[in-house]
């Protein structure tokens, strides 16, 4: 009988399974090295630590936390998009007036 192997969460993320809030880690990683740079730069300016930024990153659509609003907006400017265009789902407003998340925009690949 074949022994199971344990799969770690970490492991997870990396095979595209983990369904992220924010696409702001593949816009990231789009830009060239020099642009990068000038980017982490700029976080400093904005007051974004390097560690919150990357926390942003990995934000999954089955956690409670959130990005504030003028930092995604910062970031979002950062990256020449706008902060709808970073987000990996859309709210829409429900007809007694309750706000829900109704669809996921993107899909991970499998």
């Amino acid at each position: 009988m074949p022994k199971k192997t344990i799969v770690k969460p970490r492991t997870l993320a990396f095979r595209g399974t983990t369904r992220y809030k924010f696409s702001i880690r593949k816009l990231y990683d789009n830009l060239s090295a020099k642009k990068k740079r000038s980017f982490n730069i700029a976080l400093q300016v904005n007051n974004i630590s390097r560690t919150a930024f990357h926390s942003y990153c990995h934000i999954t659509m089955e956690s409670k936390q959130d990005i504030p609003c003028g930092k995604l907006d910062v970031i979002a400017m950062l990256l020449d998009s706008t902060p709808d265009g970073l987000k990996n789902y859309s709210v829409k407003r429900s007809p007694d007036n309750e706000y829900e998340v109704i669809q996921v925009k993107k899909q991970m690949k499998k």
